[in-house]
């Protein structure tokens, strides 16, 4: 979690094209998300980068609990 907390703070220090605010979350969920797909080449499981999954994951933990957040 500390390598993922130092790029967010990488992310934030840079400078924006637009000028805008960061959106980028300030913590990392607690868990490391991934999806399952099968495609000619066989099965894969990828682990999903993206903080927008993770922003989601602490905005509905904290909606609706951890357990809803998951599922």
């Amino acid at each position: 979690m500390e390598q993922v907390l130092k790029g967010y703070e990488e992310i934030n220090a840079s400078p924006s094209l637009f000028g805008t605010t960061s959106i980028v979350p300030r913590e990392p969920a607690p868990f490391e998300f991934s999806y399952k797909y099968e495609d000619g080449d066989g099965p894969h499981n990828q682990r999903c980068h993206d903080w927008e999954i993770e922003q989601t994951y602490l905005k509905w933990s904290s909606l609706y609990g951890e357990q809803k957040a998951l599922s």
